[in-house]
């Protein structure tokens, strides 16, 4: 689900490319808006920020909260986005030109137009390439800290497998999916019976407020303190059975319109907005891949610095010709189930792997060396040789149903991960710049 459970894809997500991007003249101000730790938010960010909200707002007829709620909420994002980008710089995540190219590549397809094209769209708006290709390495890197970070999270027990998989198998039926909005009105960890009552109190009010002609999107961008607030609310198109439980289970007949919650999980009160409902036919297509890999443990008397620079110099000399991917493998691997044969795996369906090392199988280009990527087993040197899409239906339901369970989780951990970052961090808000 684009937004639902890949929820750090921020503006990497191709029906919004345009109008995410459409940035406003630069902002002479280089004041401080807030201390993140070793790092700071700058005033002008924030308002750039909110230039290019109210311009997107002014194109698609959008009503806005007033300036000080929006400037809490961008605040608030970029906060967090700046914990999470120290926290990659920490584990020496880079994102290398051939990378960031691919994926530039990928969007411009997505949108059905060349990267010539786009980059020309760009420049028609006034958005500098350059500065465009900054944006999206920063989203690609915090996609990258997130899926390392919650994958470690994220187990995934056998039989629960088992039992999502025949439910699939009995119901391979035409299934819905559906178009999303979602308010959070989040709560502290350990509520008092006050805050509760007052939270609650919050979300009906809204809800009613909906239900007598209120603006969702003007709504969730006043209260949400979820991911998407600056969206509208907007969650885009997913599968039912991709949501979190306590969502799919309110959306069996889900309907154009329809207005859902109060909804209480652990972080708060959750209100939702069906925009658009259809029935698909469900058809398994598992994507495998056909790779082969070195891996680079770490001890507490090598660490991830030092594996990163090893793989590195590996790849150095397999690009220049000194060294084979087979003998490096052999030589080098810690994986002996593959190194004996060269580092190769053979075909696999992508869902088999660690959420880390399949992320960075799906980026890879065919025969395309990787840079270092981190998994849950350590540091791996990752060539693709070959990837297929085949319809496996019969044999897919377990896959599928090992997906599923994982983006459910996914969705979950994000927002708790969020939040723990956020308690951990030392946060200083310049005075009077937002009202708390």
């Amino acid at each position: 689900m684009k937004k639902i459970h890949k929820i750090l894809l921020v503006s990497l997500v191709c029906g919004q490319l345009f109008s995410q991007i459409a940035y406003s003249a630069p902002v002479e101000m280089n004041s401080i808006a807030a201390i993140v730790n070793d790092s700071v938010v700058l005033q002008g960010d924030v308002e750039k920020m909110l230039a290019n909200i109210k311009a997107n707002a002014v194109q698609s007829n959008q009503q806005l909260p007033d300036d000080e709620r929006l400037r809490k909420q961008i605040l608030d994002r970029l906060i967090a986005e700046s914990i999470q980008m120290q926290i990659a710089d920490k584990r020496g995540i880079k994102i290398t030109d051939e990378s960031l190219d691919a994926a530039i590549a990928d969007i411009a397809m997505r949108n059905g137009i060349s990267v010539g094209e786009m980059q020309a769209h760009l420049e028609s708006q006034g958005i500098s390439y350059s500065s465009y290709r900054a944006q999206v390495r920063k989203d690609i890197k915090l996609n990258q800290v997130q899926s390392i970070e919650l994958g470690k999270k994220i187990r995934i027990p056998d039989a629960e497998v088992e039992s999502l998989a025949k439910q699939i198998s009995a119901q391979n039926i035409d299934r819905y999916e559906v178009n999303l909005s979602h308010i959070l009105i989040a709560l502290p960890q350990n509520p008092s019976a006050l805050e509760e009552s007052d939270g609650l109190e919050l979300a009906i009010e809204i809800i009613n407020q909906v239900k007598n002609g209120g603006d969702f999107a003007k709504l969730a961008y006043t209260y949400s303190a979820d991911a998407q607030a600056l969206d509208g609310g907007q969650m885009g198109w997913g599968k039912v059975e991709e949501l979190p439980p306590f969502f799919a289970e309110k959306l069996t007949s889900p309907t154009k319109g329809q207005i859902i919650g109060p909804l209480r999980s652990p972080i708060g009160y959750h209100i939702l907005k069906v925009n658009d409902a259809r029935s698909t036919k469900q058809v398994l297509n598992v994507t495998e891949v056909n790779a082969r890999h070195i891996l680079v443990k770490t001890s507490p008397v090598f660490n991830a610095e030092q594996a990163r620079a090893k793989l590195k110099d590996i790849a150095d000399q397999i690009k220049a010709g000194t060294l084979t991917f087979e003998q490096a493998a052999k030589q080098y691997s810690e994986d002996p189930g593959s190194a004996q044969k060269g580092g190769e795996l053979g075909w696999s369906n992508v869902n088999a792997y660690d959420p880390g090392f399949a992320d960075g199988l799906l980026r890879l280009s065919k025969n395309q060396l990787s840079e270092p990527i981190e998994s849950s087993f350590g540091f791996h040197l990752i060539e693709l040789l070959d990837k297929r899409s085949t319809d496996k239906t019969e044999e897919g339901y377990k896959d599928r149903a090992r997906e599923i369970i994982f983006n459910r989780k996914l969705a979950q951990e994000a927002q708790m991960w969020e939040r723990q970052l956020r308690a951990g961090a030392y946060i200083k808000i310049t005075d009077g710049y937002v009202k708390e």
